[in-house]
């Protein structure tokens, strides 16, 4: 089993109207609701508290109860269900978030292309260096349109950020050390990459996903790492309205 749940951030209007009674309507786990007590900027807030809620909602379509869940953050600070054969993630960038769910081990990152990459290639070009394998460079470098090079960057960047947070290594990774164009492990919203060297500068987008169908989702990218995904092409994926589902939690 593994479900994939995402949603855009609340607004921070939403926030002040509605978190005083999503926290008496027991929405929220403990330790999520430490957390984001503990953010000073309204921006962030709101940020961990659409991930609180979008984890909420994964939890309750697996018929589990926040309030009778233990989470312990184990190794690199990964969150962990103690005692339940169930594993999660989280991501959120720009206003977008979203949750893994699964009964292995899951990890997931999203992130979106940086306006300032387009507007100064140089930027893009360091983060690459940085982040890519020797190959991976190549191929990043054959691709002649920057918008192209945006987007190969933005999905190997994910693939990597899954797979450490799937085996738990998080920062400590090198993430330049970390192929992952041929990981069958990892799941790419809207690119598909050719195993063929030849070719594998050409971006292909996905028609299996339909995250990746969603204007309003256009610029993001996502992937997910799970040992379930080889050999499989079911995958469920779900968007949710945040604004309207804990009302009924």
């Amino acid at each position: 089993m593994l479900k994939i749940y995402y949603s855009n951030v609340v607004s921070e209007a939403f926030f002040k109207e509605n978190y005083e009674n999503i926290l008496k309507q027991k929405v929220l786990h403990t330790t999520r609701i430490k957390k984001i007590n503990k953010i000073k900027n309204s921006s962030e807030r709101c940020r961990s508290l659409s991930v609180g809620l979008l984890a909420s909602f994964a939890f309750r379509q697996e018929k589990i109860d926040v309030s009778e869940i233990e989470i312990v953050f184990g190794k690199n600070n990964k969150p962990v269900i103690e005692n339940e054969n169930i594993f999660y993630n989280v991501s959120h960038t720009n206003g977008v978030c979203i949750v893994a769910i699964s009964d292995e081990p899951v990890g997931i990152d999203i992130e979106t292309i940086r306006e300032r990459w387009l507007k100064n290639p140089k930027k893009l070009e360091h983060l690459a260096k940085k982040i890519l394998t020797e190959k991976e460079y190549d191929v990043y470098f054959n691709i002649e349109d920057l918008q192209k090079k945006a987007e190969f960057f933005t999905c190997i960047w994910t693939k990597k950020e899954s797979f450490v947070k799937e085996n738990g290594k998080g920062i400590t990774c090198e993430l330049s050390q970390i192929p992952v164009i041929d990981n069958k492990n990892i799941f790419s919203s809207k690119i598909k990459l050719s195993d063929d060297d030849n070719f594998s500068s050409k971006i292909k987008l996905s028609d299996d996903d339909n995250f990746s169908q969603k204007e309003k989702f256009a610029g993001y990218f996502y992937s997910c790492c799970s040992k379930q995904i080889e050999g499989s092409s079911i995958i469920e994926t779900q968007e949710v309205d945040l604004n309207n589902f804990w009302r009924k939690y």
